[in-house]
């Protein structure tokens, strides 16, 4: 028995002790723990018909048909974390445990835990809401986007009629909003053919606008096919199109940032765009290309830092370089962005991050550990990413680097801030189990909350996977993620009001 990163227990059942799906079965009470709070915990293992987990003499989980041949071999009775989970995030102690020769009834084990004075309110996994089902496959990428529009009533997503199998040039995805306020209908809106499973097609309500969204898309004019973002308006239908793609959009709107999309699809599987090749594949550090400054009122753009300026910071890393991860902070002064340099050999890519100007000035290298992944700003100087070099959620500091961490976890995920920058909602890839565990951390009470458990299918993996790249409303109170769990690629949403109010609360205490 054990904890998972997200506070719940869980129960491991082995007949031989080993940590495989094959051969074992697994329970997870559907209750969040508390760190430093002591419990009174209950396991009743009846050997071929059911195991069930209470706390504080309450049932939290019951599964059937558990193994017939349970601990009739050598495997001694482990309590404690998972085989090969030495540290993490979470630590405590089992005492006064009994074994009892029979199967306890639900009755016996809440008398004991009275008698203990063990009867609290367990914190319960808040309510799921499928926001989209099928036959279509609903969707909507990347984690750091505006997805609710600023009312909180409608909800941006896209729409395709496939998904097993890799996006191609030929693939037009349309594109619509959900009107929580309608009983989720959904509105098509518009079409995009420049889009993949994992960002999209960098759809979102551009900032500062009430009715406008932006999106990438790709045109073919006599046989020169090229990349674009369009700005439509959802009240009137007219849209109109910027001279390149956007990668993201400062906080007023006013201008956009965007890569190379056809030399991002060749350097990384599933991301970028089906369609173009990349002009420059041969050169490692192209003067000619890189991020680009978008003007959104006039279209027009500008190429503002290329990769032989990057390439001119000292490395011990060699190899082909590609840009991505781009985000202006709050403030719309600097952004942030990754260079990635892809040995020519393949194995290993390093990660470098950049800070810089809007215009691309005052270009600053600020982390070079070289594992950078998901990323988010924590406020106008400091940006987010796990790492684990860093051993979880680092914080880096504009001319200073690393500054501490917001969150010692063991698990890569795609972070995002709430409101006021007290919460951090992010998520983790499947599990041995294929399960992925959307959760909350307060970074005021320094506790982890988790939101749910949501099952991947194995035909979900690598590039065509489903991350559930959580995505928050402009009031921070509902959260919306992809999922797989059920009817294929759809989009679910979380109420998570109570839960702030609860958390905070304790953390005024």
């Amino acid at each position: 028995m054990g904890i998972e990163p997200g506070q719940q227990p869980y129960l491991w059942l082995s007949p031989d002790g080993s940590y495989a799906p094959s051969s074992a079965t697994y329970a997870r009470g559907e209750v969040q723990l508390r760190i430093g709070a002591a419990y009174e915990v209950a396991v009743v293992v009846e050997p071929g018909v059911r195991v069930a987990i209470y706390l504080d003499g309450q049932q939290i989980r019951e599964q059937p048909d558990i193994l017939d041949a349970l601990h009739q071999g050598s495997a001694e009775l482990a309590i404690g974390r998972r085989a090969g989970e030495s540290d993490g995030p979470l630590d405590g102690a089992m005492r006064r445990v009994r074994l009892f020769d029979r199967a306890l009834t639900g009755d016996e084990v809440h008398a004991i835990a009275t008698a203990h004075d063990h009867c609290s309110e367990l914190q319960t996994l808040p309510e799921v809401v499928p926001l989209t089902q099928g036959p279509r496959f609903h969707w909507f990428g990347y984690y750091d986007k505006f997805q609710f529009d600023p009312t909180d009533r409608y909800v941006l997503g896209m729409s395709v009629d496939f998904e097993d199998r890799a996006v191609k040039a030929s693939d037009v995805a349309e594109l619509g909003m959900i009107d929580l306020d309608a009983d989720n209908e959904w509105i098509p809106l518009a079409q995009s053919r420049a889009f993949n499973w994992q960002q999209g097609c960098m759809l979102q309500w551009l900032p500062g606008s009430n009715d406008e969204i932006i999106y990438n898309d790709r045109e073919d004019p006599e046989g020169t096919p090229h990349y674009v973002a369009r700005v439509h308006n959802v009240e009137t239908g007219v849209s109109r199109s910027l001279s390149r793609p956007i990668f993201t959009v400062s906080p007023d709107g006013a201008i956009g940032l965007g890569i190379d999309f056809e030399r991002y699809k060749d350097m990384v599987s599933g991301y970028g765009y089906p369609g173009i090749t990349d002009p420059n594949a041969a050169n490692w550090a192209p003067d000619d290309m890189g991020i680009y400054a978008i003007d959104i009122a006039s279209g027009e753009s500008q190429l503002i830092i290329t990769y032989a300026d990057t390439a001119a910071f000292p490395s011990d890393a060699e190899g082909k370089r590609f840009f991505y991860a781009v985000l202006v902070n709050p403030a719309g002064t600097r952004f942030v962005f990754y260079e990635r340099i892809v040995p020519a050999g393949g194995g290993y890519s390093h990660t470098r991050v950049f800070m810089a100007d809007l215009d691309g000035s005052d270009l600053v290298l600020v982390d070079d550990a070289g594992d950078a992944s998901h990323i988010d700003w924590l406020d106008d100087e400091r940006v987010v990413f796990y790492s684990p070099h860093y051993d979880g959620y680092a914080t880096i500091q504009d001319g200073l680097g690393h500054v501490g961490n917001v969150l010692d976890y063991p698990v890569n995920g795609h972070q995002t801030f709430l409101p006021g920058n007290e919460w951090m909602v992010s998520d983790t890839y499947a599990d041995v189990f294929r399960e992925q565990h959307p959760f909350l951390y307060h970074l005021v009470g320094d506790e982890i909350y988790a939101l749910g458990h949501m099952h991947s299918p194995t035909e979900y993996s690598g590039s065509d996977r489903c991350d559930n790249h959580p995505r928050v409303s402009r009031d921070g109170r509902r959260i919306v993620v992809d999922s797989a769990q059920s009817e294929g690629r759809q989009m679910y949403m979380f109420d998570i009001g109570e839960l702030l109010d609860q958390g905070e609360a304790r953390a005024n205490r």
